[in-house]
Order: C-alpha cells, then structure tokens, then sequence
C-alpha cells in the first residue's frame, strides 16, 4: 500500500468534525461546514477544546473540582473536544461515560448541588485505587510482580547460558586457561605462557594498525570522501575486534583466578565473588523501590551548581543512586555468566590436557547432572564440547517457551488498568444511587454524539528509529480516540479495526496506557542507561500495540501479542528501531511502544493546537513545587518547532503570587489567559489567533479553612508527589476542593485573572463562558 493510500490526518480531522457536528446538532450549537469534503483545519471553525494534564490521582482530583465548578455556568456543553493525559484521562474516561450514557446529567454534580452525585462518592470511596483492599490488594499486586520477573528471567536465561555456552567452548578446562588462548587458537608457542598475554600482543598490534594509519593519512595528503569513510570505518572494525579479543582474554584471566583460589566448601578469596553476587542480588528489590522515584533523582543529579552544600551533597548522592540503578543489572547480568561459565568449565589440575577423568565437584549438583559427573563429582569420560552442548541445548530448551511469552500480560499494565477500571471506568446505574464497572467497554463503543469527542494521549517511544527520533525527542504524540488512533510517525488505524486486532484494547486500555508513567523507555523523560534495570526489574507499565499503519492496511501477522524481543528492546532503548518512513513498510516491526502522554506532552494541549481549536482550556494539575511551569514551557517550545505556533500567556504572574501568601488573600490569580498565534492556514490566508485559558494548581491564602490547614501540615501542596497514588479523604478532599475553589473563582469574575497587557482575549471568554459559541 503506497503512501498515497494511507489515512492522512486530514481524513482523521474531517471524520473527528463529523462527530462533534452530530453533537452540535443535538445541543443546538452551529454544525461545522456545509459539506465536510472541503472542511480545513482552521480556528475559523471554531472549535473549543478542553485539555486535563497529567498528574496521577492528584490531577483527577484537582480536575474534577475544576469540572465541577466550571460546569456550574453550563459549560461542558461548549466543548467539543476533551483532551487528557494520564491522571486527566482517569477523570476524563469517568466524565466521558456518564455522558455517553446520559448527555443531560453531568456525573460529577455541581457546587450548587445539595446532594454529592453517586459517581463521585464512588470516586471518594476509592481514592487509595493503587490498594484498595490494602493488605490483600498489596500481595496480589507482589503476585503479578512476580509473575513477571520469572516471565523476565525466561526472556534473559536463554541468552545468557548461550554467551556462557561460548566462553566455555573457548575455554573447556582448567588446561586450557593455563596455555595462552584465543578464539580456539593456541598461541603458546607464539606467545609463551602468562597472564593476559593475549591481550598484551593485540595493544601491541592495535598501536601499530594506528599508527600505520597514521602514515598513511600523512602521506596520502587528500582522498575522497569515500576512502576516508572506509579507512574509519577498518579502523573501527579492527579496533571492535580487539576490544573483545581483550574482554574475552580477561575474562579467561578471572575465571583461571577463581579457579586458583577455589577451595571446596566455598572458602578461600574465590568465596568473596560469590558474596559480591549476594550482595547485587539483595540490592535488587531496594532499587525496584527507588526507580518510581528515578525522574526526580534525575533531576536533582542533573541539576545546575546554585545551591550551597546541601544542595551539593543532594546532587552528588543522587549521581550515586543513579550509578548504583544503572549498574546493578548489567552487573548481577555478567556476576552470572561468570559463575554458569565457572561451573562449565572441567577442573583437571595437575594434568597436561583433559583427555581423560575431570571433575566437576566446584559446580551444584544439577550442573554436575548435566556435565555427566558421578556422585563424587568426578566425570570418567570428559569431552571439551560436552559442557558447551549442554549449555547450548538447555538455552534452546529455554528460547522454546518464548513464543508463549506476552510481555504485555506480565508487564504490571494489566494489574495498573484493573485497579484504575475499579476506580474511575464507572457508570452511574439508572434510577439508583449505584455504580456499576465498564472496564471492558470499547472505545469505538463511546456515544460522541452525547460527550465531547477525546483525544487520550500517549507517548510513542521511537528512541531506536534513525527516521522519527532524528531530533532525539525519544517520542512522537500518539493518540486514541472513538474512531482513529495513531501518531504521524505511526500512521493511524480506524479504532474500530485496532479493537479487532487487539482483542484485549479498550478505553481502559487506552487510559492505562495514557497514564503509563513508569518504563524503561519513556519519550523526552528516558534515562536510557537505566533502561536495562527498568525493564528487566519489571518496573513496566507501557504497552504494546499492533503498529496502526499495518492495522489500516489489513497486514496479518502469525502471532498476535509482542514476544520477549520486545523485551529486549525496551531493555536496550530499540523500541521503534525499525519504524520508517511512510512508503516504506516492509521492514517495520509488527508492534509499537507507547507510555505516558506526559512523556512528551504532559498538559494534552498539542493535539488541540494541531487541530487550530479557537478556544482551548487547559487545567494544569501537575506536580509543579518549584513554580517553573516546565511542561507548559516545553509545549511552547515543541508547538513553535513543529506547528510554529506560538503561545502568548502571562503565567509568570500566577508563579510570583504563589509565592508571596502575605499579599493579600484576594488578589492573587489562579488563571492565566493569553493568545495562540497560528500560521495562514493557506497561501492566501492570513496568520490566525485563538485563546487559552490556562489554570494552574496554586495556592492564594483564600481558599476555605481545611484546603489552607492542610497546606499548613503539608508544605508541598498542591504539588505533592505524583509517587504518591494512594490518597486519604483528606488528600482527595483538599484537590478537589481547590479545583472547585479556582474554576468557580473564574466563572463568577470573583478572582483576578492574569492577562497580556493591552490585550482582552475574547472578552476574557465571554466573561466566563456564558454563551461561549465562539
């Protein structure tokens, strides 16, 4: 299928507008177009878009008061597209349902209301969704864990008893590490005996190909393009060449080592390496508990040198955690191929070759099975290929339970969407004060005539494709919605078609993944040299999903659900490695990797000005403690370089009242209100402007006595942790109640409202929404 046939984001665009006019209608608002054949994406439509930022059950409880209260002057009914991410979209998929059943009740009430709705008691009642049955909730969740790092060990066991089936067929015995070895060669009489021989006379050799190559550059004072790219590209070769050369003669050295100081009953210095390896072990579940915390380790490693020795003292300990994440994997990885690669190798001390008894008595019992040993551990017929084949065999037996492997249902996606279903994917039941689940329901099963259409966001992690990570972004926005999913690198697919060949995806699904804040790979947030330890430590909650161009174009593929290669290619940051242009589809892969929308956009405002909506809302509940706005100023940034649209917006003046609690209570703005500058939409037209009202999750000294008793025991609110996912009645109350306090502020004229100077966007929104048509 040529390029040409593809779904182009126009068509997604005409069928979205299509969807909203059909709500439109039904509420007695203006349709958009005539005919939708010659519809352009322009503000000239004027669509309103309402976005809800990332921020786990801190922004779902924020963003719902700040619903509630803006729904007191009506204003759902004005909004054609609904836009979240990750904790926005946990409230969204709740407010989405309610009207899709029932477009004349809102489902969370309003302030005026003298009787809280039963949605939102539900939402109370479960505000600690991570465990909500505590302790039982807690071994489950340990469970599935478990479940997926033997699912885990499965993946990586083969690959490393096959390395170690090579280092022994290398090496067999003790013999052999005695005599100067490589690559199944003897250099004895060449080199002579000693340590690191081999490695001694491959520098020798290196020094010499450099500086040969050195002459040669002198003297041959100009070449081609072509022939200097081929002399780097030998002196690369020969020099990766030597490096395992050297690595694989140091390792001989340190297995020879072990074996020298090996004494039976594990005594000896040689027992110091087994001691190494307990302690890498036991460091492993410490480090599964620190990685939800590694982003804003991250930040304060990474942070500028301002700050006096504190901050200093933060920074250097935050580079050693970082170190110690990074390196315990690949280091309890190597720690075992060291010990099977010791246990493989047959003992014959004293004995000039091996041709006949060996023993096997350093290795457990079950290798000495394998390895053919007696019950004393001695072999009476030793052959130097035996270990190596049944190594090689037993890695084989093991890559044959790959193909059963789904590294989606052992990641902890499905245990994440399960506990957010009981939470959030709820229906009020008719004529009761019930709820019931609708976890399982389709996401092409949404009634758009009756809800604003939604746009959920994800990050597509591309950090191994050389076409769509040329900017090393890591990412590129991906979205899900009733009729389309996909991402411009991706292509898109009719949703209804994905829901077929994924028979598990749902708007459960979606929002989970939505909200899939901890991966090994996780778009502009990635730390790729912890990416191993994530991945292989099961700390992951994004998704595979069947690749939406293949979708659209009908692509059949023998097994439905990404194996353990997947895996490895998150381990390894190679998701997306062989995503390609457009015309070009032969190569790809058949699954795509996404996570959290907070990855790359973390306020859901891009997709909205990339479908130039007049008025755009955009409710900011991120933990932001620092007041610096980062995922408001990384959208300006992105939508200048992508879009070149650019956002004129006063929030500074929100930060500095934050700050300043002993101004006067009254005067401080929660919400900023500003201009969006797009590009002519043709070659004849002329620049376009829209509006954005931005509110922001900020304290002023006037709101109700426990939103301010609470910051006054929590120095942190309103931006506490997003690790934090398990609230009190309290917590959930305080957000809540904030949201309320803000969005109502607004809507009555009561607060201040930070705007350009000179400027009066739109009357400042028809002062509050009021017959918004815009």
């Amino acid at each position: 299928m040529s390029s040409a046939n593809e779904i182009t984001f126009d068509q997604v665009f005409s069928d979205e507008v299509s969807a909203i006019n059909s709500r439109r209608a039904q509420t007695g608002r203006d349709v958009l177009g005539k005919g939708l054949d010659g519809l352009r994406i322009t503000t000239e439509n004027g669509l309103v878009g309402l976005a809800l930022s990332g921020g786990g059950q801190r922004s779902a409880a924020f963003c719902l008061g700040v619903l509630q209260g803006l729904q007191s002057k009506d204003f759902i009914k004005h909004v054609d597209y609904l836009s979240t991410v990750s904790g926005g979209g946990y409230i969204g998929s709740t407010l989405t349902l309610g009207l899709s059943d029932n477009p004349n009740v809102f489902p969370f009430g309003t302030p005026v209301e003298a009787k809280e709705s039963a949605i939102v008691k539900h939402l109370r009642d479960n505000s600690r969704y991570l465990i909500p049955n505590g302790i039982r909730s807690v071994v489950t969740a340990l469970a599935v864990y478990a479940r997926g790092l033997v699912s885990n060990a499965l993946a990586i066991m083969p690959i490393l008893l096959m390395i170690s089936a090579v280092l022994v067929a290398l090496n067999a015995n003790t013999a052999e590490l005695k005599s100067t070895r490589a690559l199944f060669i003897d250099w004895t009489p060449i080199l002579g005996t000693g340590t690191l021989r081999v490695s001694q006379a491959t520098l020798v050799f290196v020094l010499a190909a450099l500086a040969l190559y050195a002459v040669l550059v002198s003297v041959i004072s100009y070449s081609s393009k072509h022939w200097r790219s081929c002399g780097a590209n030998v002196a690369a070769v020969v020099l990766t060449i030597s490096f395992v050369i050297i690595v694989l003669d140091l390792h001989s050295a340190l297995i020879a080592l072990w074996f020298k100081h090996w004494a039976p009953g594990g005594t000896g210095p040689a027992s110091g390496f087994a001691k190494l390896q307990a302690i890498f072990v036991w460091l492993s579940p410490v480090v599964a508990l620190v990685i939800p915390y590694i982003n804003g380790i991250a930040s304060k490693a990474t942070s500028g040198d301002a700050g006096g020795w504190g901050d200093f003292a933060k920074r250097v300990g935050s580079r050693a955690l970082l170190l110690l994440v990074a390196g315990l994997l690949p280091a309890i990885l190597w720690i075992a191929v060291v010990q099977m690669t010791f246990w493989g190798t047959a003992l014959c001390d004293g004995i000039a070759s091996c041709n006949g008894p060996a023993s096997a008595a350093h290795a457990p019992l079950f290798v000495q099975w394998m390895l053919g040993a007696d019950e004393t551990g001695q072999i009476p017929s030793y052959s130097r290929w035996w270990a190596a084949m049944s190594y090689a065999l037993l890695s084989g037996a093991l890559f044959a339970t790959w193909p059963c492997l789904s590294v989606n249902a052992n990641s902890l996606h499905q245990l994440y969407r399960d506990r957010l279903g009981n939470a959030f994917f709820v229906r009020a039941a008719v004529d009761t004060t019930d709820t019931h689940q609708a976890d399982v329901l389709k996401l092409s099963a949404i009634n758009t005539a009756n809800a604003p259409y939604p746009l959920i966001n994800a990050a597509l992690n591309v950090p191994g494709s050389s076409f769509a990570n040329r900017r090393g972004r890591n990412a590129d926005f991906f979205f899900f919605s009733p009729r389309y999913v996909g991402s411009e690198a991706s292509g898109y697919a009719s949703t209804s078609d994905m829901e077929g060949a994924m028979k598990s995806f749902s708007l459960g699904t979606a929002i989970a993944v939505s909200g899939a804040a901890a991966a090994p790979n996780m778009g502009m947030a990635s730390i790729r040299p912890l990416s191993l330890t994530i991945a292989l430590l099961n700390v992951r909650l994004g998704y595979w999903i069947r690749h939406p161009r293949h979708v659209a174009q009908g692509r059949q593929i023998l097994k439905k659900y990404p194996g353990p290669v997947f895996l490895l290619s998150e381990a390894f940051s190679k998701t997306g490695i062989k995503l390609t242009k457009r015309d070009v589809t032969k190569s790809e892969t058949g699954f795509v990797f996404l996570t959290d929308g907070g990855h790359i956009d973390n306020l859901g405002v891009y997709g909205l000005l990339r479908r130039r909506c007049k008025v755009i809302f955009a409710v900011d509940g991120e933990a932001d403690p620092a007041m610096a706005f980062p995922s408001l100023v990384q959208l300006e940034r992105l939508a200048r370089i992508d879009l070149n649209v650019t956002i004129d917006l006063p929030w500074g003046k929100i930060s500095r009242f934050a700050f300043d609690r002993s101004a006067d209570p009254a005067s401080g703005p929660h919400v900023a209100i500003g201009t969006v500058t797009f590009p002519a939409s043709g070659p004849d037209a002329a620049e376009e402007t829209g509006v954005i009202v931005y509110i922001k999750s900020s304290m002023s000294g006037d709101e109700c006595d426990y939103i301010r008793s609470y910051a006054v025991a929590h120095r942190t609110f309103p931006h506490e942790s997003t690790g934090d996912q398990v609230f009190s009645e309290e917590q959930f109350e305080v957000y809540r109640a904030l949201g309320e306090h803000m969005a109502v502020g607004l809507v009555t004229g009561r607060d201040a409202v930070a705007l350009s100077v000179g400027s009066n966007p739109l009357d400042e929104i028809k002062k509050a929404v009021p017959g918004i048509e815009i």
